[in-house]
């Protein structure tokens, strides 16, 4: 379930590439941390912040991490 209506719109603000991953925070449970295994989700930490990201850039060769929650 994401946060936003459709990531697929999204695209990185450095590289382009579109379809970013979510960043997902707080005390990941077994099926975040599976999701991110898979690459479906990326776990940002369990410390929440006004100016954390939220995507993670799909593209290997960039990874930037972008947006606001």
């Amino acid at each position: 379930m994401s946060l936003f209506d459709d990531p697929s719109d999204v695209s990185c603000p450095q590289c382009g590439t579109t379809d970013p991953i979510e960043i997902v925070y707080g005390l990941p449970s077994s099926e975040m941390i599976e999701a991110a295994a898979e690459g479906a989700i990326a776990l940002g930490g369990h410390v929440i912040r006004d100016d954390i990201p939220a995507f993670l850039c799909r593209n290997d060769g960039c990874g930037h991490k972008f947006g606001r929650l």
